[in-house]
C-alpha cells in the first residue's frame, strides 16, 4: 500500500517536471510547495509554460490550489473521454474557471473549437487571457442553466467555489445571466456537439434539463459531479431517460466524482 502510494506520488512530480515548466525556475511546483507550507505563503497570479502539441504555451492560473488542480487533471486524465471523437471537435466547456480543462481538451484534440461559459467575471477575464493566442476558443460570462434568467450567485469567503445554490461562508452575492443550451445552440445554428464538459457546482440536473430535445445533439458528456449538491441516482436516471448511458462513474476527490456518459445513438 505504502510502495503504491509512493509510486503515485513519484509519477505525479515525474509528470510535473515533464509537462510544466515555470517561466521562472523559483516558481517550480517543489519550491512552490514548500513556501507555502513553511512559510505559511501562497504565491499568486503563477505563470508557467506547458507542453501543448509540441508546442510551448503560456499559461498562468491564480494561485497554488490552481496550480496543483491543473497538474492532477492532467495526470488523472479527468476529462478523458473514451469514445470516439472526430479529429476537429465542437466542445463545450460549461464551468470553465480560468481554462484548464479547455487547455487539457486542445491538448487531445488540437483542432477543436471549443465554447466556455462561466459564471466567474474574474474567472472569464484569465480565461480569455490565457487562449488570447487561440481563435477557434471562446468564452462568455454566463452560467448555464435551465431557464434563461438572472441568477444570484454565492461566492464562498474560503474557496475559489460558486453557486446558486446554498453555500457556507459566503463572502459576496452577484447577479449573473444564466442561459439555457438549447436556446443557445438554437442560436447558434450548430448542429452536433461532440463534447459537453460539466463543471457546474451542483446545477448538473438544470443543465441538462436546460438541453432540453437539443441533447440529441450531444455525442459524449463528461465532467465532475458533487453529490453533497445533487443527488447521484437522479442524476443517472435523468441521463438515462435522455438515451445516455454511463459509462465511467468514479471518485475523484472529498464529494466530487468524474463521470462519463455517451449517447446510445453514437455508443
Amino acid at each position: 500500500m505504502v510502495f503504491r502510494l509512493l509510486k503515485k506520488k513519484i509519477n505525479f512530480i515525474l509528470f510535473t517536471i515533464v509537462n510544466i515548466r515555470p517561466l521562472s525556475r523559483s516558481l517550480s511546483i517543489i519550491v512552490l510547495k514548500f513556501v507555502q507550507l513553511i512559510f505559511g505563503y501562497s504565491p499568486k497570479n503563477i505563470s508557467f509554460l506547458i507542453k501543448l502539441n509540441h508546442k510551448n504555451h503560456s499559461f498562468t492560473v491564480d494561485d497554488m490550489t490552481q496550480f496543483t488542480y491543473l497538474c492532477n487533471m492532467f495526470h488523472s486524465n479527468r476529462y478523458m473521454v473514451s469514445a470516439k471523437i472526430n479529429a476537429d471537435p465542437i466542445i463545450i466547456d460549461a464551468g470553465a474557471n480560468i481554462g484548464a480543462a479547455s487547455l487539457y481538451f486542445l491538448s487531445k484534440y488540437p483542432n477543436a473549437t471549443i465554447f466556455a461559459f462561466d459564471a466567474s467575471l474574474s474567472n472569464v477575464t484569465r480565461y480569455k487571457n490565457n487562449f488570447v493566442d487561440y481563435p477557434q476558443v471562446h468564452i462568455e460570462h454566463k452560467a448555464v442553466w435551465n431557464s434563461d434568467t438572472t441568477l444570484k450567485f454565492n461566492y464562498s469567503s474560503v474557496s475559489r467555489f460558486h453557486s446558486a445554490n446554498k453555500i457556507d461562508n459566503v463572502e459576496s452575492v452577484q447577479d449573473v445571466e444564466a442561459i439555457r443550451l438549447d436556446h443557445w445552440l438554437q442560436q447558434k445554428g450548430l448542429r452536433k456537439i461532440d463534447i459537453l464538459k460539466f463543471n457546474v457546482e451542483g446545477a448538473e440536473l438544470k443543465a441538462v434539463n436546460g438541453l432540453g430535445d437539443e441533447i440529441q445533439r450531444i455525442g459524449v458528456i463528461v465532467g465532475e459531479f458533487h453529490p453533497d449538491q445533487v443527488r447521484k441516482q437522479d442524476f443517472i436516471e435523468e441521463l438515462g431517460r435522455r438515451n445516455f448511458e454511463v459509462i465511467r462513474y468514479e471518485k475523484a476527490g472529498k464529494n466530487v466524482f468524474t463521470f462519463e456518459a455517451v449517447s446510445c445513438k453514437v455508443a
